[in-house]
């Protein structure tokens, strides 16, 4: 007698993947299972050389497959950014799930797609009935820009808009934006978040005077 171990899957958003990230999940595969291919479009490739050779470094949907056992990790830029399927391995499936969890972009662990969807709906509410909800007397509705903004970079987050996977090497020279695009995302809603609460304790002081 023997357990029967059942498909497992999973959706991940927004990851951040560089050729030796790509090389590292192949070499799992191929510790675990007999064949190892790459998908692109309508063709299959033995190697990642082949698929660079033909397409280049830049991509935005391709698909890694393996035999014995079967996985398929899909990656592509929309709302699900990365599916993982992996039939009777449950221990590859959780080392492939935990290796691609960490390689989650910081901010699209914060900004999940319930989130966004709820500061966004709130924010039209409270920017078309601004003295509908009210904090000690200040109507939220002041607030309706944030919750709008924080909204849209949520959703943009979750739809995979920053999604990023390349073939390049990480130690490759990239561009300042593309170092630095989550600690300037941090930045600007810093400055926006100290604007509000400079505008709160304006409305509240000022009232009170």
């Amino acid at each position: 007698m023997r357990k029967i171990e059942k498909s497992l899957n999973l959706h991940l958003p927004s990851v951040k993947l560089f050729r030796e990230d790509i090389d590292e999940i192949a070499e799992i595969l191929k510790e675990k299972c007999e064949k190892v291919v790459f998908i692109h479009g309508d063709y299959e490739y033995d190697s990642l050389d082949d698929i660079v050779n033909k397409i280049g470094t830049k991509i935005s949907s391709f698909e890694i497959q393996s035999s014995r056992p079967y996985v398929s990790i899909k990656f592509k830029r929309d709302i699900w950014g990365v599916f993982l399927y992996v039939s009777e391995s449950q221990d590859l499936f959780y080392r492939l799930k935990d290796f691609l969890t960490s390689k989650r972009k910081f901010l699209s662990k914060l900004f999940t797609f319930p989130l966004g969807l709820s500061l966004l709906i709130f924010g039209i509410i409270t920017a078309f009935s601004p003295n509908l909800f009210s904090l000690v007397g200040i109507p939220i509705g002041i607030f309706s820009p944030f919750f709008l903004i924080l909204g849209i970079i949520s959703l943009l987050y979750r739809l995979g808009t920053f999604y990023k996977i390349t073939f390049e090497s990480k130690y490759k020279r990239q561009t300042f934006f593309s170092r630095k695009k989550d600690e300037i995302i941090l930045l600007i809603l810093g400055a926006v978040i100290g604007s509000i609460i400079t505008l709160f304790a304006s409305y509240l002081f000022g009232n009170k005077n």
